[in-house]
Formats: C-alpha cells, structure tokens, sequence
C-alpha cells in the first residue's frame, strides 16, 4: 500500500516536471530527468510500455509514433530527440 502511494506521488512529480518542461527556454535537463525517471520506474516494474501514441501532422512527415507509458494513473510520452527501433529501452 505504501509502494502505491509512493509511486502516485513519483508519477505526478513525473508529471509536474513535464508540464514545466513544455514552456522551459531550456528544456533539455527536465526532458532528461523525466526520462531518466520513467526508465527507472520501467526497470524496477512500476511503470509498464502499454502501447503507441501516433502522432498526426508531425513536423515532417504525414505521422509518427512513439512509446505510451503507464505509471499508476498516469500515462507518459517519453521525450526522444530521434526515433529509435528498440522504443524507448529500459
């Protein structure tokens, strides 16, 4: 119960972090931290990949996916600069 709680609390720390990164004028290190944060939730298990997000109209191109991740109630597109074939690895 107190795991569950704990990692509420991580995910919305997740969250705040990337409503901030989204305005940032750098916000290259709050991308690496909530990164670095999923990565670790994804190898200890309390973070699951569940699937693809596409993304329509991406910048060049007609679409594009990328990695949905689930941490308790919340669900996380990681941050990647390029697309790589493995999907986001722990």
């Amino acid at each position: 119960m107190e795991t569950e709680s704990n990692i509420r609390q991580i995910a919305i720390a997740i969250y705040t972090v990337n409503r901030h990164a989204k305005t940032a004028p750098n916000n290259r290190v709050l991308y690496e931290l909530k990164n670095s944060s999923i990565r670790k939730l994804l190898r200890l298990g309390y973070a699951q990949k569940i699937g693809l997000h596409f993304i329509e109209n991406p910048q060049l191109s007609k679409q594009s996916s990328t990695v949905l991740v689930k941490c308790g109630d919340f669900l996380f597109i990681p941050y990647l600069k390029k697309k790589t074939s493995n999907l986001f690895p722990i």
